[in-house]
């Protein structure tokens, strides 16, 4: 008799010729046995349940190319691939690197494309190696032909939707929410033109990470959305660590003070000067003191460009 561990749980009747079928994909342990009496407990990790799937060994199929067909349709990520590349990410040294870990990941779901982080300075929006970076798996015509593309047309209109939606959003979903077409539409026009045929976009604050697939994504599971989400945030997170903070004439972009930001908070929400004084209980020039403060840590024109910046930092809501 074989025992092959799956996700979630359930608890087995003792009868050694009951089979029963795992309610999600998972990798299979097999395990030969002579007697098995489980019960089900709880897998101390990221939320999953082991279910125990008893019965004989399954046969092989003869059709190698459908078991090989089927093996990539079933390939689904996991709490256990997500445990290995957080681990792993701790002893990479450069952002390449961390995309390495990333791709090595995603794949053969997704490959890794890059990231991005959105600058503080419009004059700075597309830098490679600043806030800009590719995976090596990115066709390098496409790279070629992005850069003057980008700064002549901008972002995207996907990255407004997906830091609305806070989740992984397939290229074909936004385009078919959005209606993309001409201009708008001109990244994925190129993309398609140099075989990436789909890929999905993952806002984590002031990051997007992105990846790429050769084919049209279908059916993409819960879990794995989930796990490609978890991923992006764990790379953002080292990457910060690798490259730092971003800096404006030299410095380091932090240290507003709670009122301060309490104080953008009211500017971005349409009060006047006296009305978030008022809310703030305190004197009008001690709020114009708060907004100078706030104006020049983020470089900002005046109050209202400051307000911006903060929000588009994810420092107020």
């Amino acid at each position: 008799m074989w025992a092959s561990v799956f996700y979630p749980t359930f608890m087995w009747d003792g009868n050694p010729k009951t089979v029963i079928p795992p309610a999600m994909d998972g990798c299979a342990c097999y395990q030969p046995c002579s007697s098995l009496r489980l019960r089900s407990h709880i897998y101390v990790g990221i939320g999953f349940v082991p279910h125990i799937y008893v019965g004989q060994q399954p046969k092989k199929s003869h059709n190698v190319a459908r078991t090989r067909k089927n093996a990539g349709r079933r390939r689904m990520l996991s709490a256990v691939d997500l445990d290995h590349f957080a681990n792993e990410l701790d002893g990479r040294a450069t952002p390449q690197a961390v995309l390495n870990a990333l791709h090595e990941f995603s794949h053969p779901v997704m490959n890794a494309y890059g990231a991005w982080r959105l600058p503080l300075n419009r004059d700075d929006l597309y830098v490679e190696g600043k806030n800009v970076w590719f995976h090596a798996s990115v066709p390098p015509a496409y790279i070629e032909e992005f850069w003057p593309l980008a700064r002549k047309f901008g972002p995207s209109p996907m990255s407004t939707l997906v830091q609305q939606r806070h989740k992984l959003v397939t290229w074909g979903e936004g385009m078919r929410e959005l209606a993309l077409r001409g201009q708008e539409s001109w990244l994925f026009d190129l993309a398609r033109r140099h075989g990436m045929r789909d890929g999905a976009y993952v806002p984590q604050g002031a990051w997007m990470i992105n990846y790429w697939s050769p084919k049209v994504l279908r059916g993409l599971s819960t879990r794995s959305r989930a796990c490609l989400f978890m991923a992006a945030g764990f790379v953002c997170h080292r990457m910060e660590t690798l490259i730092g903070p971003e800096k404006i004439n030299n410095t380091v972009v932090a240290g507003l003070t709670a009122r301060q930001l309490s104080a953008l908070r009211l500017v971005s929400r349409g009060h006047t000067l006296a009305e978030i004084a008022a809310r703030m209980e305190v004197g009008t020039a001690t709020v114009r003191d708060y907004l100078e403060g706030a104006r020049k840590k983020l470089g900002a024109r005046d109050a209202t460009h400051a307000a911006f910046q903060a929000l588009r930092l994810h420092l107020i809501a």
